[in-house]
Order: C-alpha cells, then structure tokens, then sequence
C-alpha cells in the first residue's frame, strides 16, 4: 500500500483504523510523528491529548515528566508554552503568566523561542526542549533553567543567575556579546559555549557562579571563557568517576582566574586559541585533538 506522507504508516490503516491524515507526518501537531504515536505510544495521533487530561501527548511521553499519555490520572506536574514569545507574557502560556509554585517549559515546533526580560522568572522552573531561550534583556535576569537540546542565544550584554542544568547536550551562543553567568551549573550533559567560529571567534562568557555541578563534557568553540568563581565550570569530587568532565577548546580562549578541577582532559584543537592563568587549573590531561577526535598529541606522555 502506498505511505504518502512517508511516516511508516500506510495511507489505508491511516484513514480506517488510525483517523490520521496519510499526507502529514504529525496529524495532530504535537510533535510527535504518528508512527511514533501508533507504534511506539500507543497514542491516538489524531488527538494531541490522547487522554484529555490538558497536557499534550509529547509532553507526557517526554523523560522530563514521564507521565503517562492514556490515562488522566497520570498527568505532567508543568504547564507548557503554546506559542513562542516573551517569557512573562500570558499569551505565551495560553493566557495566564508565570507564578512561583508551578513548573514550566517549552517544546520545540510548538514553542520554538521564548524570550527573557530584567528580573526573575516568576515560576519555579523553565525547562527547554529542543527550543530557545533568546537573553534579550539588558541588566540582570534568573531563572531555574533545565535545558535538554536546547539552545541560550544572548543578543545584548546581560548577565543571567540562578541554576542552569544541563539534561540533554545544549549550547549557549553568546554571539559578540558578554554574557555573566551567575548561576550554577549542573547536569551530566555537555554543555557548549561559542559565539563565533573557531577562525573567527567572538563574544565573552564570564562564569561568576556557585562550584559548578556539572559532570558531562564541556566545549568551548569560537568564544573567550573566563572562569572567576572556584571551580565555577566544570567540578570537582562532584564529577566522580574518572574519565568524566573533558574540556575541548576549538577557536577563542580560557582564562582561568579562579581555582578549577576537571576530572577529564583539556583537549585542544587547532591554533587559534589563547589560555590565561592566574590560577591553577587541574586536569587529567593535555591533549591536542583533531577534528575527528583522533590524538595528535598527549603532554602527559610526553612528560
């Protein structure tokens, strides 16, 4: 039989059993392909809230909440954004603002962009999947942010506290701007810092916050980092095992003004970079890298 929309699912068992369009990949718009909806959810991928308890089915299935999308009894403690637009506006939460005591995210195809602005985010969480948290603030901004494929575009010179936890591997695109970050960080997934290219960098990101909880890779591509709170970025006895927490720089620079531990390598690639100490950094290892990952070299095995 013939699959119009090339989702996996047959045009016949589409419109008979399934009352999905055969000619789109997510009949419903939840972001959920129907395939993934039939096969995978056991969802109804013509209903976007298959149990009708207010929350959409991407939301339910998503391991942020994991919640169970058949049954109403089983429903994601966070309210989700139905468009993009400023991080405060009712309308970006289907008409009600952000308030402390409720969690809240957005989804990516849904609400691809929210936008900061001076002060706290009032609610006691915003968790990113996939979309944009555009800093378009002037001053300062917090927020307890939880970012998962997720992308912090800073379009102005701002700074931004509070806790940053990275849950799936997320950038933070400073562009040519400088961007404070106060606020912890957390989280066992890579966390990249950039603004420019590794030939052309651009942008300043000065880590001022709390010893840093992280515990996945840290990359830094295109942009100066400057570290001027203990172990700020990075970690130390938090990372763990060993091997954990590498350091890779490719274009644009490190200052370490503050003690730092990273259990991991600091690996380099390319020759356009600059490392400044006036204080210690520790690391298992320093290693050039190429861009495919391969060793050119390890100072430790030098030594």
């Amino acid at each position: 039989e013939k699959d119009t929309d090339g989702d996996g699912l047959e045009d016949g068992p589409e419109v008979k059993e399934h009352g999905s369009n055969p000619r789109l990949v997510d009949t419903d718009g939840d972001t959920l392909s129907d395939f993934d909806e039939v096969t995978v959810y056991l969802t109804n991928p013509a209903n976007r809230d298959s149990d009708g308890d207010g929350a959409l089915d991407s939301v339910e299935v998503n391991p942020e909440f994991a919640t169970d999308p058949n049954d109403v009894n089983s429903v994601p403690d966070v309210i989700v954004a139905v468009q993009s637009g400023p991080w405060m506006a009712p309308s970006t939460w289907g008409g009600t603002a952000p308030v402390a005591g409720m969690k809240y995210a957005a989804l990516t195809g849904i609400s691809n962009e929210l936008i900061s602005s001076a002060g706290a985010f009032a609610g006691d969480s915003l968790t990113l999947i996939g979309s944009k948290l555009t800093l378009g603030h002037s001053g300062a901004a917090s927020v307890n942010l939880v970012l998962s494929g997720a992308t912090v575009e800073s379009v102005a010179d701002n700074s931004l506290g509070g806790k940053i936890t990275f849950v799936g591997a997320s950038t933070i695109d400073v562009g040519d701007n400088e961007l404070t970050i106060n606020a912890l960080l957390s989280g066992s997934a890579g966390a990249t810092f950039t603004g420019g290219t590794s030939s052309d960098p651009a942008g300043d990101v000065l880590i001022n916050g709390p010893a840093s909880e992280l515990s996945g890779d840290v990359n830094i591509f295109g942009t100066q980092v400057s570290i001027l709170s203990p172990s700020g970025l990075g970690g130390g006895a938090v990372l763990g095992r060993e091997g954990e927490g590498d350091l890779l720089i490719a274009g644009g620079g490190l200052a370490i003004g503050a003690t730092t531990k990273f259990c991991g390598d600091l690996l380099i690639q390319g020759d356009n970079f600059v490392l400044a100490f006036a204080a210690d950094l520790q690391v298992r290892d320093l290693k050039g890298v190429n861009p495919d990952g391969s060793i050119q070299f390890s100072l430790r095995e030098i030594l």
